[in-house]
């Protein structure tokens, strides 16, 4: 891929690559992690996306990054995909700390015409602040054009003398894709960008085009923040959100797995920090100490604006070994030794027999990793692509008993079960420090999709709207909560520390 992101590439030769960095292995969880700083199970967004229609969102009582940096005078602005919730206006961005948004506020939509399929309608989904775009010139417009034009202009109105926070979340390179303009694109790369989808696959050839377009807007973004004087007083942080989507043309290879599973496909990515502000001789080196998402909320908050952050939070903060870090030779500062990657639990009730909670969980301890509940999913290629869409779907009875053990350090391709061969008090830590983090987990706050939000929605012009009123919220500081965990059994599987496993290995 390096012919279709140059410039994002040399800018991370300048940078401080982290090799260890972790997301969460959707898109939801994964946003809430980033801006919390905590893990899904502890905001209840451990158990899938938010679709369109969903009548629940990040619930209010969790402080946002924004929230933090606003108390300090920043100035924030937010462009690209949100996906935290849109039922109720106290759940949008602009009233989550950002003083300005454009974008979507659901997963996924065309980039032109910058809707998506809802129960037989296409509805559309742009807005700026809480305003939907109805302009067909807009509408029409490749959405990353539009993303560009707003960066531009937040950054040449900005007033150089306050401190600006940008979370800059770009619909590349998410699916459904369209090919993007010629003019956002080398000769060579639309060349390159047509062979592959027409030899290859056309997910994959169309993926590869857009993060060429992606890689357009990243350079003009790091020339606006030149052009304005902004950049040496800069901390840039570029980071996946989740593993990619080999159903629609995406390369994890060589780790297993891809996006939706907790094997290291769905759950590693690339991610750099960039800089002038770090020492120069930490400027082209590599980070090898676990990172997670949750923990750019501290290193971020604390460590650059410092802002001290809410006592519950999970993530940790780098920044000082960032600021030391002068490469793995030179030896590294690691604050991190445990992550846990989910929790989830999902009800089979298809035998007909009362139903049953299943569990799916993955923690790393130090160079061990536990994956439970997960089906075996392979080592997809550039070439070589799963049949397997990137959601829960192939879920529907419930998640199996599988479980596997990994020594990430010496197999970080997840090759080798180690399920029955590591040594007893290795498993009973790793089961015991997942039955902690089990303890503490809230009730998802997943709700099931409205039926009667379509209407709302085509009588908004086919536009989506927040169509439950503030009246209408059960609490509004924590709406539906309470009534999910009334309903939720997962504090009944029993012993859920040790289940009973079916071991896989490939």
């Amino acid at each position: 891929m390096s012919s279709f992101t140059p410039h994002m590439d040399n800018f991370a030769k300048k940078s401080i690559k982290l090799t260890n960095y972790y997301t969460e292995f959707l898109c939801t969880p994964a946003r809430a992690s980033l801006l919390t700083g905590k893990n899904p199970i502890h905001t209840g967004m451990q158990s899938n996306v938010i679709y369109v229609g969903s009548p629940y969102g990040l619930p209010l009582e969790h402080k946002l990054m924004p929230e933090y940096l606003k108390s300090q005078g920043y100035v924030t602005h937010m462009v690209g995909k949100w996906h935290l919730g849109s039922f109720n206006s106290q759940y949008l961005p602009n009233s989550r700390g950002f003083d300005s948004f454009l974008g979507y506020l659901n997963g996924e939509e065309d980039y032109y015409g910058k809707y998506a399929a809802y129960s037989g309608h296409a509805i559309f989904d742009f807005f700026f602040n809480e305003m939907p775009i109805k302009d067909d010139s807009i509408l029409g417009l490749y959405s990353l054009d539009s993303y560009d034009m707003r960066v531009r202009q937040i950054i040449q109105e900005h007033d150089a003398s306050e401190p600006l926070f940008l979370y800059y979340s770009t619909q590349a390179i998410h699916h459904p894709f369209s090919e993007p303009p010629t003019s956002m694109l080398t000769d060579y790369q639309y060349e390159l960008g047509s062979k592959m989808r027409k030899d290859v696959k056309d997910a994959r050839g169309l993926l590869a085009e857009t993060s060429a377009a992606m890689d357009f807007t990243f350079l003009n973004l790091m020339s606006y923040l030149q052009e304005k004087g902004m950049y040496e007083n800069s901390v840039i942080v570029v980071a996946s959100d989740n593993g990619g989507c080999s159903y629609k043309g995406g390369d994890n290879y060589p780790l297993r797995g891809q996006k939706q599973t907790l094997f290291e496909g769905g759950v590693r990515v690339n991610a750099f920090v960039h800089s002038p502000l770090l020492p120069e001789a930490t400027q082209g080196t590599e980070f090898d100490c676990m990172f997670h998402v949750v923990d750019w909320l501290p290193t971020l908050i604390e460590g650059v604006a410092g802002v001290q952050t809410a006592p519950d939070i999970d993530g940790v903060n780098h920044w000082e070994a960032l600021m030391k870090n002068f490469g793995v030779s030179a030896g590294q500062t690691c604050y991190r030794s445990e992550m846990l990657h989910n929790i989830n639990v999902m009800v089979d009730d298809s035998s007909g027999l009362p139903s049953q909670d299943t569990l799916q969980a993955s923690l790393r301890l130090n160079n061990l990793k536990l994956v439970y509940g997960q089906y075996e999913e392979g080592w997809w290629t550039s070439t070589e692509f799963s049949d397997q869409n990137c959601d829960l779907a192939s879920y529907d009875f419930g998640f199996p008993p599988f479980g596997y053990v990994f020594d990430i350090e010496e197999d970080p391709e997840e090759r080798h079960n180690l399920i029955d061969k590591v040594d007893e008090a290795s498993l009973a830590t790793l089961w015991s420090t997942l039955d902690r983090y089990f303890d503490s987990m809230t009730a998802p706050a997943a709700r099931e999709i409205d039926p009667t939000a379509i209407y709302a929605f085509l009588e908004n012009d086919n536009f989506v709207l927040p169509w439950v009123s503030n009246e209408d919220l059960i609490d509004p500081q924590d709406p539906f909560m309470k009534e999910m965990q009334e309903e939720n059994e997962i504090d009944e599987i029993d012993e859920h520390s040790h289940p009973d496993m079916v071991p896989h290995s490939s």
